[in-house]
């Protein structure tokens, strides 16, 4: 709670085929990126709203 600085603790159920597939786009980013591959980015324009409230927008944008 941001007025009382109370945490709020909730358990979620482990979806074991969710993990694997984020596991696998984890490694597929780091292959890529070790490769010096670009993979494609979510928008074509760096003012599209998610872009705009993304830490990286500036480094993934600074190269186009």
């Amino acid at each position: 709670n941001k007025d009382t600085q109370e945490l709020w603790c909730e358990l979620v159920a482990f979806d074991a085929a969710l993990a694997q597939r984020m596991s696998d786009r984890a490694v597929k980013v780091i292959t890529a990126t070790e490769a010096g591959e670009l993979l494609p980015r979510i928008a074509t324009e760096p003012g599209y709203y998610e872009c705009k409230y993304c830490a990286w927008a500036h480094r993934c944008w600074s190269a186009s």
